[in-house]
């Protein structure tokens, strides 16, 4: 990349709010607010009934585990994406399929960055069990993209 506008078409199509390119001696950067969401109308906010103390350790502790959300348990290797970029799931013309079995050095997906295609390959001999990121969608940087089984 090589012109102002270039790298302005960049910032905004990935919707960044702050960018710093240095080359040699020069150095570009640029900063973007990030948009604060609107405070709510007064009046809409109830007030949860109260409920009784609990009178023992285990009623705490039965009351914690009604409470608690269930969480996600992941069976696999994650493969995290190395980047910010935009993630591309098509591989030598094919997308990848959960159920598809994939080596150890296979490409997983390509993640684009500044015109630059950057391959993400399979840690580990497996089948791919989870795909968790949309075909043309923006990736952050350690952002879970496969589960390999």
């Amino acid at each position: 990349m090589n012109s102002l506008e270039e790298y302005a078409a960049l910032f905004e199509r990935l919707g960044l709010t702050e960018l710093t390119v240095e080359e040699g001696d020069r150095k570009l950067c640029m900063k973007k607010e990030a948009s604060r969401p609107q405070p709510e109308p007064a009046g809409i906010y109830k007030a949860a009934p109260a409920k009784a103390a609990p009178e023992t350790a285990a009623d705490t502790a039965a009351e914690a585990a009604q409470t608690e959300e269930p969480k996600s348990v992941r069976t696999g290797e994650v493969v995290r994406s190395p980047l910010l970029g935009v993630f591309y799931a098509r591989v030598g013309g094919e997308v990848r399929r959960i159920g598809e079995q994939v080596r150890k050095g296979d490409v997983l997906c390509t993640i684009e960055a500044m015109k630059m295609m950057n391959e993400v390959v399979s840690p580990a001999d497996g089948v791919i069990t989870e795909i968790l990121a949309a075909d043309g969608a923006l990736v952050e940087y350690n952002q879970e993209l496969f589960v390999i089984g």
